[in-house]
């Protein structure tokens, strides 16, 4: 479904990675692990089309994104995948529930059932009562299940996280990765995860571990 060919990319004289192969299977859980600054973010960007490797090639079902042009790669983008960053990055002029309507809108959904999905998806994720705040206005936690929420509502093949609990607490980490896992485990997305917390290790399919911009594919 999505693979990477001995992909490599530098910025500047810094190489991020140095020749890395992925592949990802349909309803697969992947987490990608290493020290701070062994490629595991940008390995992530690079499978989610967002950055474009200087050599190898990144190939979404059997398209290299390489090859396509920034409308197409924007469209897989915004149809297929769905992403989570570390500090949730919500759009600061929206409320949480326009912030989570935001896909479905984008991809043609009309507003009362893009506001109905995306409230149902707030209130099981326990943040509905702050659903007509914006993100300034609500703590750390709660903006990073709404972003968790944004990033499953149109239901996307895959979904990427970027340490998704890195700037949160153990314990509301903890919450906000349970629901992550659930939402993705009923929509069938497959999931690939960065992360640097070993315990996460455990949750997934399968294993990267990534050291120096190489990686070494082990089991969990």
């Amino acid at each position: 479904m999505l693979s990477a060919k001995n992909i490599a990319l530098s910025f500047g004289a810094t190489p991020a990675l140095r020749g890395v192969d992925f592949e990802l299977r349909s309803g697969e859980c992947v987490t990608v692990v290493g020290p701070s600054g062994s490629g595991k973010s940008t390995l992530l960007f690079c499978l989610a089309g967002i950055l474009t490797p200087d050599r190898g090639e990144v190939t979404w079902q059997g398209k290299p994104l390489s090859r396509l042009d920034d409308e197409t790669r924007a469209a897989i983008r915004l149809r297929d995948f769905g992403i989570v960053l570390q500090f949730a990055r919500l759009v600061p002029e929206l409320s949480l529930l326009e912030n989570v309507m935001l896909p479905l809108l984008l991809t043609g959904a009309r507003r009362r059932e893009a506001a109905r999905r995306a409230l149902h998806l707030l209130e099981r994720l326990g943040v509905a009562t702050h659903a007509d705040r914006r993100p300034a206005q609500v703590s750390g936690g709660q903006a990073q299940r709404a972003a968790i929420a944004r990033a499953v509502v149109h239901e996307p093949t895959v979904v990427f996280a970027d340490e998704p609990t890195g700037a949160l607490d153990r314990q509301t980490g903890d919450v906000a990765l349970r629901m992550l896992f659930e939402l993705v485990e009923e929509s069938g997305s497959s999931l690939v995860m960065v992360t640097h917390d070993e315990r996460l290790a455990t949750r997934a399919t399968r294993v990267i571990r990534l050291a120096d911009g190489r990686a070494d594919p082990t089991e969990p």
